[in-house]
């Protein structure tokens, strides 16, 4: 069987305490079909030095706040794109979520986006995906105009079960927020969730690290990115379908 049961066994994240209560998340089996890649956010606005986020930091002198998260870009950026080759390679799919209003004056931005001041309008670059992690012409891209994936307008469950899709591994920006939500979120509808730790960053580590913690084995298996490529190569050699 090609399973791997997450980094939490090899001690990369501080346990989270709940497990003492509960029984531990069943390992993530790769060799059934129905699992995709689902990158959250990997966009201009937020996820690039001369867009969005970077430059409204620039504007109020506070660049140097994102030194941490600038870094932990650089190191994720390679992780998801290794991933999405090995998804495709598997035949398996790679579905991207963005943040971006569906008109020019983003009237349909979420309240919540609205007062914090989040803006990425229809048509401009920081609604656009990443060239590096940029879809292929038949990839599902998710427009929402909220963190969480499941409680935007973009039917997300319904597309997942059409798609027979069961289990969801997540990667993307920022960890404490919208990665978080899609995966908790995906948990409570009944998916079988892995996050991948090295494929995931957060402004801070602490807020990174108090993620991954609560994450892990309970809303889903917290993997490595050479794991499951590991695991992916491995289900290729079987010829599993």
């Amino acid at each position: 069987m090609t399973a791997i049961d997450g980094i939490a066994n090899h001690g990369s994240y501080d346990r989270n305490l709940l497990l003492d209560f509960v029984r531990p998340l069943p390992e993530i089996n790769f060799e059934p079909a129905g699992i995709a890649l689902l990158c959250v956010d990997m966009q201009y606005m937020d996820a690039h030095p001369d867009f969005g986020l970077f430059a409204a930091a620039r504007e109020r002198g506070l660049e140097a706040e994102l030194g941490y998260y600038y870094g932990r870009l650089g190191k994720i950026v390679p992780n998801i794109a290794r991933l999405q080759t090995a998804f495709r390679d598997a035949g398996m799919e790679v579905i991207h979520t963005k943040v971006a209003a569906l008109t020019h004056d983003e009237r349909d931005r979420s309240a919540c986006n609205r007062l914090l001041g989040i803006s990425s309008p229809a048509g401009t670059r920081e609604s656009e995906i990443l060239a590096d992690l940029a879809p292929t012409a038949d990839e599902l891209v998710l427009t929402k105009t909220c963190s969480g994936v499941f409680n935007s307008h973009t039917n997300i469950d319904q597309l997942l079960r059409n798609l027979g899709i069961h289990t969801l591994i997540v990667v993307g920006v920022v960890t404490n927020n919208c990665v978080y939500m899609a995966a908790a979120d995906a948990s409570d509808r009944g998916y079988t969730v892995g996050v991948v730790e090295d494929g995931c960053a957060a402004l801070s580590e602490q807020a990174h690290q108090f993620a991954i913690t609560n994450l892990g084995d309970f809303y889903g298996k917290v993997l490595g990115t050479a794991d499951v490529v590991a695991a992916l190569e491995a289900r290729s050699r079987t010829g599993v379908a």
